[in-house]
């Protein structure tokens, strides 16, 4: 016969001019299938909260606002939960905010991330240089406990033109393969945009993304990603408007390997065994869209996507279409 699973999730909030809390509880059963919208992990509960306090500056003074924040994320397979288990998946994160006269805003976080997934997670999981000749995967979880993370970022909107944003981070991550960590890496991250408002009428926006992840044991590179993008934008009326997209995204994975011995990692199963080799991916994608709304909560959106691949990053030679959609929007809030 059919099994449904559940979901149930509550939150909570509360916000004053200078003190805010908020708390969630999700718990995912894990037969429960969505009929709509994506739901990346089933099988896990999972349980967060945070407050920050802000402090204001006297009228006309150089930082306007300003303050802490602290949050907290704990992540049980569903049944460890229930049980009074381990969690998972934990993390713990204090940030800082400052608001500067001009428009100018900046976030500094800090954030200690710990996973411990049970020996049974990689029975699949071998490493060796030839499939004749491998062992079991390591499966201490000590190298992902304590892990740390740092971000910056900033943005200046001063003028009435332009406005500009700046970040950049750096974090202790571990190297994922279906969904187990297997090793652990060191990510660098930047990214930069810059919003044109030359009229009334018309945006554009200008942004790159970099990442870099180099594997903890030798410091080689494991994978990298740069992702520039283009949006503009017209209105045509008060509620109508037209958006044009284009984004590149060139991403380089190497092989997955061994964290003690640099062996490649395989995953096996009864119908043989697979290398977990690199791959190299070279997508574009363009996109338009027409947008009326009207009023808050009526929406009309109208669009089509292609995407298409490329032989080499950047090269744009042997370009081949490989998708493409039109998706269609109906919204409309009913007011009692």
């Amino acid at each position: 016969g059919s099994r449904y699973g559940s979901l149930f999730n509550v939150q909570a909030r509360r916000t004053s001019r200078t003190l805010g809390m908020d708390a969630q509880f999700e718990d995912i059963h894990e037969d429960f299938t969505a009929r709509s919208g994506f739901i990346r992990r089933t099988g896990i509960t999972r349980m967060e909260g945070g407050t920050n306090y802000t402090f204001r500056g006297d009228r006309g003074a150089l930082v306007e606002s300003w303050g802490p924040s602290v949050e907290a994320e704990g992540v049980w397979v569903r049944d460890d939960f229930w049980s009074a288990g381990s969690p998972q998946e934990t993390e713990f994160g204090g940030g800082f905010r400052a608001f500067f006269r001009g428009n100018v805003g900046t976030f500094l976080n800090y954030r200690l991330r710990s996973f411990d997934f049970a020996p049974s997670y990689y029975d699949n999981f071998y490493s060796g240089p030839t499939e004749d000749a491998l062992q079991p995967v390591p499966t201490s979880q000590a190298r992902f406990a304590g892990l740390h993370s740092l971000s910056l970022r900033g943005w200046v909107s001063s003028w009435e033109s332009v406005r500009l944003s700046l970040g950049g981070g750096w974090d202790q991550t571990p190297i994922f393969s279906s969904g187990v960590p297997v090793d652990l890496g060191q990510s660098w991250s930047g990214d930069v945009g810059v919003t044109l408002i030359p009229t009334g009428q018309m945006q554009f926006e200008l942004g790159a993304r970099h990442v870099s992840i180099f594997r903890d044991r030798d410091g080689s590179r494991y994978s990298s990603a740069t992702i520039p993008r283009v949006q503009a934008r017209y209105q045509l009326t008060r509620a109508m408007y037209v958006r044009g997209i284009g984004e590149y995204a060139n991403q380089e994975r190497g092989a997955l390997l061994d964290p003690v011995t640099g062996a490649p990692v395989w995953s096996c199963s009864d119908s043989g065994c697979f290398e977990r080799s690199g791959s190299d991916q070279h997508d574009f994608r363009v996109e338009t869209l027409l947008g009326y709304e009207p009023s808050p909560g009526t929406v009309v959106f109208l669009g089509y996507t292609r995407q298409f691949r490329d032989t080499a990053a950047f090269s744009f030679e042997q370009v081949q279409p490989v998708a493409d959609g039109l998706f269609l929007k109906l919204s409309y809030r009913f007011r009692m």
